[in-house]
């Protein structure tokens, strides 16, 4: 399926899911990110239900199978100030870039400084930074999807990669890449070919859990909506996984310690 059908495809099961018959239009003429919030949490969860990353790069495939995702969508308001202060803002993350090209289904690579973020010119920060899928489906907002854990290319223990840096680790340590590494990152980000893809059932769904975002080892102060979604795996077999690669999890180690840590959260 070509990245143009596979955008239809995905925003058709979207509104399907929002009950929204112009989602596009509504992202467009939100007044702000509060109106925006019930439905980025359910793109975001039918996100992680529903797709995965599958590409090719120089002969290889890779296959990625998000546990965990965050949601991110700004646009400027009328004093030019972003909605959601936790979002890049980076041309890579609208539907359209600087130079027209269609970012539906590609990758968008941390930058270094927040000062620069929006210049997709400047240095990939593959040595802390992390991975977004850009979802938008227009010039006038930034939407994208940031995979915070993932499986790639097997369902094994060793093969789920938690925590955003070591996604782009994962992917470093699959491909092997003899070029430098900004390049390498800069390549993925324009492959035309498939990227997101409807799963298979390659793992259980049975058991989510959606909390707010995350900063580091706590919950961001920045909001309290539940723009993350975590596949906790039958009998929570996920997070036992995650809870010893991911600074967050570590001390959120058990469902019950987690499900506290958000009511508390909540009420503060």
């Amino acid at each position: 399926m070509e990245n143009k059908e596979l955008k239809k495809k995905f925003w058709d099961d979207i509104k399907k899911e929002t009950n929204i018959e112009d989602i596009n239009n509504f992202f467009e003429n939100c007044k702000n990110i509060n109106e925006a919030l019930p439905i980025l949490q359910k793109i975001n969860k039918y996100f992680l239900i529903n797709y995965k990353l599958n590409f090719e790069y120089e002969g290889k495939v890779i296959n990625i199978i998000p546990i965990e995702t965050e949601i991110y969508f700004s646009k400027l308001n009328k004093d030019n100030r972003p909605d959601d202060g936790m979002c890049h803002m980076n041309d890579l993350q609208k539907g359209k870039d600087k130079n027209g090209n269609d970012r539906f289904g590609k990758l968008y690579f941390h930058r270094y400084s927040q000062k620069y973020k929006n210049d997709d010119s400047n240095k990939i920060n593959y040595a802390r930074g992390g991975v977004d899928v850009c979802i938008s489906n227009s010039k006038d907002y930034y939407l994208s999807i940031l995979i915070r854990s993932a499986f790639i290319n097997d369902t094994e223990e060793e093969n789920l990669y938690s925590g955003i840096n070591n996604i782009c680790k994962g992917i470093i340590r699959f491909y092997k890449p003899t070029k430098c590494l900004q390049c390498f990152f800069k390549e993925l980000e324009v492959i035309e070919e498939l990227v997101i893809k409807r799963r298979n059932k390659e793992v259980n769904i049975t058991n989510l859990f959606e909390q707010p975002r995350i900063s580091n080892k706590e919950y961001s102060k920045k909001n309290k909506e539940n723009l993350n979604c975590l596949n906790l795996g039958k009998d929570y077999q996920y997070l036992n996984i995650i809870n010893k690669k991911q600074t967050f999890y570590k001390k959120y180690n058990s469902f019950e310690k987690l499900k506290n840590y958000k009511e508390s959260f909540n009420r503060n």
